[in-house]
């Protein structure tokens, strides 16, 4: 458009704006739009009366196809019949008048001001943005064009709004629009629409219902009440608004229905959708539309296909086994959500569920909520050991420590004496993890972190040792599947390609090169020593017929339950909680996530046999249950000395090293509650977790833990024995490294 139309343009309307609010001079502005299109091509306009002779084709509708070529959405199947005017709500119009056209019946298909002023500030943005169309010209666009943001389209639009006046009547216009307008959920025009959101014939729609209706069609995605609630009630509210301002309600009425909610009626989405893995979908939906630079209500009727990575049976099983053990073992009602991710080591999607049930919740709980990790976060811990050269044989001793006003507890309130990097990490024991972390630095933990993919923020704290951080479980499954992709980084991805009806690639996934982010010998060890978190620590719910390695994780109070593991080909991560991040009862990472998880893995069919762990560390088995003084980590040397020569500094006695000589124990069934002594507020974050591990997780579930004071630990008629084996066995000890020093 050259620059001195829209210069002659501008001082047009400025010059002749009483007379655009009058009636006739339209015909003006339309004009001028006329021989702006000059040389355009637009000269040949489809005829009104025989488009809508022919009608509307609502069965023309986009899919999302799993993997398989299984349809898991379709949208498009719902179309209720046309109704007249007089079927409708009287409301449905005020409202949509109110917020969409409030000077419908005084122009002629194009509110001059509204529409000049939209030209002016898409010329001054340098790009073209929706606004300034009449209720006329939208039902121009939603009958005969699309919605691609071009000058040219708003022309035409603009010049088949004229001709929609010259031949029906404004009432005609109404009942049209409202007949074939998209409202969301693959529900076109209002009677499908009051169906779907409130089961209800149109005619009996409250003035609240009306409102949030006559607010959908301006973005019927972003405004779903059943996918953004809070959108679609500001939304809702600012039509109410509307209404006062323009006198068909009053202040205080409208008031009143703000405060009223949305009421709408999950059920009613089964009736325009194939809908078989919801909050994988909407996801989709998301990357596809921006991927296309398409709106949603021009995506549906176009036939296009959404190929995607979900494994169809998966998710099946996936949505099985979070709704059956949630309810199985959530009898008391305080666990209320749970979510599931899983993928390919190359980071392609195969299960999605964010939530118990979709009907009764929209929320994606596997990308958008951000939960305390408790212990899952000690994977960080380790690996930032493990880099550092330590090894998974390296002695820590688990002792009572203080760190200025803040003492660590371990999950049961006891301490265990001295073990091996790859025992703590199996037992989650917390002492350790803190020792751990305070020897490599938590700033390198954070950075450890960081490579891995967490994006959300990480207080610099020793907490932090324990999980003191807040993830998504999108974050922290694609960190684990790192580790099981041999160190190297892939990010998660759900579409493969697009293609439009007559099989035309819009979009084809090129599959991009991995990062090595974590050095093979680093990694082999620690997946090494995450197996043993199954096969002997907090795991044990999770162990199935295959290699497993992962880990558990339980926030302070119980609010957070977690396990992520991995097979040699599918990494899976369960998450269970509430969404107000109230405690569950007792449930922690090796119980309920841990069961989910099993009966999701049990039924995928195995495809690589073993694990990749050629340039592990040297370590073994026996390493999860002995160690050696000669490994003694340089932190932990000082202490030794003092106490084995009787110099000053940290004392311990028999119970302090007890159970290091003894065989190892099972995790008991029930633990009483000192694990969840409160962490002082001076140490931030103000909630710190004192957290894990499982002890319900070798035989079943349990009860929860009774609340209870500290306990004091049982003196055993063996401890004088057992100090004695003790005092040998650091002899032996003694001598290794006498003659190491000596060498």
């Amino acid at each position: 458009m050259p620059m001195q139309a829209v210069i002659r343009l501008k001082t047009l309307l400025h010059e002749n704006a009483a007379r655009f609010r009058r009636s006739g001079p339209a015909l003006l502005l339309v004009g001028l739009l006329a021989v702006m299109t000059m040389g355009c091509g637009l000269a040949d306009l489809p005829d009104v009366k025989e488009i809508m002779a022919a009608g509307r084709d609502p069965s023309r509708t986009s899919q999302l196809l799993a993997r398989d070529g299984t349809v898991i959405m379709a949208y498009g199947k719902y179309h209720h019949k046309p109704l007249p005017l007089s079927g409708m709500s009287p409301y449905l119009t005020q409202a949509l008048l109110a917020t969409e056209d409030q000077r419908f019946y005084e122009h002629y298909g194009v509110d001059p001001i509204g529409v000049g002023r939209a030209i002016l500030r898409d010329v001054s943005s340098g790009s073209l943005r929706e606004g300034g169309s009449s209720i006329t010209q939208q039902l121009a666009r939603t009958l005969f064009l699309s919605n691609d943001k071009t000058f040219s389209r708003k022309i035409r639009e603009t010049l088949l709004a004229v001709k929609l006046e010259q031949e029906l009547t404004k009432e005609q216009i109404l009942e049209l629009y409202l007949n074939n307008v998209y409202f969301g959920e693959g529900a076109y025009g209002v009677g499908a629409a009051s169906q779907v959101y409130f089961n209800k014939d149109p005619k009996n729609l409250t003035r609240a219902e009306a409102a949030l209706l006559a607010g959908m069609p301006q973005a019927p995605s972003r405004y779903n009440p059943f996918v953004n609630p809070k959108l679609a009630k500001a939304r809702r509210d600012h039509v109410i608004e509307k209404l006062v301002q323009t006198g068909k309600i009053a202040r205080a009425d409208g008031d009143r229905l703000k405060r009223r909610p949305l009421g709408v009626n999950p059920a009613g989405r089964a009736l325009s959708e194939a809908d078989k893995a919801p909050w994988f979908n909407r996801m989709v939906l998301r990357e596809a539309l921006k991927k296309l630079d398409m709106a949603e209500d021009e995506f549906w009727p176009k036939k296009i296909k959404v190929y995607t990575t979900l494994d169809a049976a998966a998710q099946l099983q996936a949505q099985e086994a979070v709704r059956n053990y949630s309810a199985k073992y959530g009898r008391t009602g305080r666990n209320q959500q749970a979510a599931l991710l899983s993928m390919s080591r190359d980071g392609a999607i195969r299960a999605y569920v964010g939530g118990r049930d979709f009907s009764v919740s929209q929320y994606d709980r596997v990308s958008l909520a951000r939960r305390q990790t408790g212990s899952l976060f000690k994977i960080f811990v380790y690996l930032t050991a493990l880099e550092r050269d330590m090894s998974p044989r390296t002695v820590f001793l688990d002792s009572p420590v203080r760190y200025g006003n803040w003492m660590p507890h371990n999950y049961d309130g006891y301490h265990y004496g001295y073990m091996t990097l790859a025992r703590a990490l199996a037992k989650s024991n917390n002492i350790i993890a803190v020792k751990v972390a305070e020897q490599v630095s938590t700033d390198a933990v954070i950075a450890t972190a960081r490579r891995l993919g967490i994006q959300s923020p990480m207080e610099n704290t020793l907490p932090l040792a324990l999980g003191a951080a807040d993830a998504s479980l999108m974050e922290m499954t694609t960190a684990f599947n790192t580790l099981n992709n041999n160190g190297i980084q892939r990010e998660p991805y759900a579409i493969l390609k697009i293609v439009d009806r007559n099989g035309k690639v819009l979009y084809q996934r090129k599959p991009a090169p991995g990062r090595q982010v974590v050095q093979r010998p680093v990694r082999d060890s620690l997946v090494k020593m995450m197996t043993g978190v199954v096969k002997h620590g907090t795991a044990r719910n999770a162990d199935i017929p295959r290699p497993v390695a992962g880990k558990t994780g339980t926030s302070d109070g119980y609010r957070n339950a977690w396990f992520i593991g991995f097979t040699p080909d599918l990494t899976t991560g369960v998450w269970v909680g509430n969404d107000d991040n109230s405690p569950t009862g007792g449930i922690t990472g090796g119980s309920l996530p841990a069961v989910i998880w099993r009966s999701y893995m049990a039924s995928r069919p195995a495809i690589k046999k073993n694990f990749e762990l050629a340039h592990a560390m040297p370590f073994d088995e026996r390493d999860f249950f002995e160690y050696d003084l000669a490994n003694l980590s340089r932190s932990e040397e000082a202490p030794f000395w003092d106490w084995l020569f009787g110099r000053q500094g940290r004392s311990l006695d028999a119970e302090d090293v007890r159970r290091t000589v003894e065989a190892p124990r099972p995790i008991p069934e029930s633990v009483p509650a000192t694990q969840v002594q409160p962490v002082p507020a001076i140490v931030p974050p103000p909630h710190a977790p004192v957290s894990d591990e499982e002890s319900r997780t070798a035989q079943g579930m349990g009860n929860p833990p009774p609340s209870a004071v500290s306990p004091s630990k049982p003196k055993s008629d063996d401890d004088d024995g057992a100090f004695s084996r003790f005092r040998d066995r650091i002899k032996s000890g003694f001598s290794k490294v006498r003659d190491k020093l000596t060498d």
